[in-house]
């Protein structure tokens, strides 16, 4: 059996295609794709700055559709169930899982790196990666659903030292989907919020979450935070861009004592002062992927009406338009934001 899907043969170079739907194992679910959409991760495996396990590769991971087949192995759930996919796929019984850290499995890993994802009209995924999604959800707003799953592991992470509330100060660098989640849920919380970006659109946005805007092409950030904070500075930075620079700025604006989520995939950090670090005693903490109770949590959030996800959708295309929109992102990634394939 065959299905279409957007085949990645080496960087840049994807082509629509006509491929074999990956067998169906006992413990797996085939699920026909209703929306998936393009995120960082994506485009830096499509330009070939984060390896994958092999080429050729169907990309695509954020996604959501309807379940069409069920393995011998699967009883919760049936053909036309509304579901999300966990891309994060996780064994369940090595020493992570068993500590409840599903998403630094030593045996799984992720759909559009390690096996085949969700820019394509089907994806087999182990039973334990899919989640109900209430049909009285859209597929689209699904899709972003994911996103927001990513986001609050992070979340957690920084919940884990302190959970942020009134009187607290967070500073988002990096406006984007996900920084734009993190700015409505540090709104959520009650905390005060400085949503650092560069795009006029992305900050009425923040604006419009209940997040104070700032520009960075005309505004000290370090300056406004301490001006606003009795000099202190931030209670909590949320770094989203993974840029040496800006994380840099987040820490000259937390206050001694603060925490620094590094939510952005950070390679090269050269550049970055350690002093920091002694002087402050700052806690910096890393976030990996989502766990499954991310998604559940997220879905809770949504039905509540704390998200408006389609405010941050920008493009939708075609499964054929898949290679313009991924090009489109890299040659000005500011211009876009939520890029969602409906199939």
């Amino acid at each position: 059996m065959k299905m279409k899907a957007a085949v990645l043969h080496e960087p840049k170079k994807l082509l629509i295609e006509e491929v074999e739907i990956p067998a169906l194992r006992s413990d797996e679910v085939l699920v026909k794709i209703k929306a998936t959409a393009i995120c960082g991760t994506d485009l830096a495996f499509y330009l070939g700055k984060i390896p994958l396990k092999s080429y050729p590769q169907v990309l695509g991971h954020e996604s959501v559709g309807i379940v069409e087949e069920v393995g011998a192995d699967v009883n919760n759930f049936s053909k036309g169930d509304h579901v999300i996919v966990n891309p994060a796929y996780f064994c369940g019984y090595c020493f992570y899982c068993e500590r409840k850290l599903w998403n630094c499995c030593e045996n799984g890993g992720l759909l559009g790196r390690d096996r085949y994802g969700t820019f394509a009209e089907y994806v087999t995924v182990p039973k334990s990666s899919v989640i109900p999604l209430p049909e009285e959800i859209s597929f689209e707003d699904g899709s972003t659903l994911q996103s927001l799953a990513t986001v609050l592991r992070g979340w957690e992470r920084i919940e884990g030292v302190r959970p942020p509330g009134k009187g607290d100060v967070v500073v988002v660098i990096g406006i984007s989907t996900p920084g734009l989640l993190y700015t409505r849920l540090a709104v959520l919380s009650g905390a005060t919020v400085f949503a650092c970006g560069r795009r006029p659109w992305r900050l009425e946005l923040a604006k419009q979450f209940g997040a104070i805007p700032v520009d960075l092409n005309d505004n000290n950030i370090v300056s406004m935070v301490k001006d606003s904070s009795n000099g202190r500075g931030a209670d909590y930075v949320i770094e989203a861009t993974g840029v040496a620079k800006t994380f840099q700025t987040g820490m000259d604006a937390a206050r001694p004592g603060a925490t620094i989520l590094a939510f952005g995939i950070h390679g090269d950090m050269a550049g970055v002062s350690g002093y920091n670090l002694y002087f402050k005693e700052l806690k910096i903490v890393g976030t990996r992927a989502m766990t499954n109770p991310g998604f559940e949590r997220a879905i809770k959030l949504f039905q509540a009406g704390s998200f408006d996800l389609q405010a941050l959708v920008t493009d939708r295309f075609s499964l054929d338009e898949t290679k313009v929109n991924f090009d489109a992102m890299n040659e000005d990634p500011g211009a876009h934001n939520r890029m969602v394939c409906l199939i």
